[in-house]
């Protein structure tokens, strides 16, 4: 079964509550394990792949319902790669 252009379906409504919950907790960005750590936490959202998510999170970016940007540096203690921060872009705060 095809879905229609732009409709949602049920991991990305996940998603973007996961997000805005994150938000109204104080966190101006998340990224993808922290997302998909929270919808573990507080959802009972188990992912069957971090491939999943961000395929999801890449959809979410082109219909226009978050905003995405690389991390600026990566702390040299830290020694990961750059992470990709979400952030609900402005007409999705009535959506969620």
């Amino acid at each position: 079964m095809r879905r229609k252009p732009n409709s949602l379906i049920p991991i990305e409504y996940d998603i973007l509550g996961t997000i805005k919950m994150l938000q109204n907790k104080g966190f101006k960005k998340c990224y993808g394990w922290q997302i998909a750590k929270a919808m573990k936490d507080y959802n009972g959202t188990s992912l069957v792949g971090y491939g999943t998510l961000y395929r999801a999170l890449d959809r979410l970016v082109k219909m226009g319902y978050l905003e995405r940007q690389w991390e600026k540096v990566v702390p040299t203690e830290q020694n990961r790669p750059r992470r990709r921060y979400y952030t609900l872009s402005q007409s999705v705060t009535v959506l969620v």
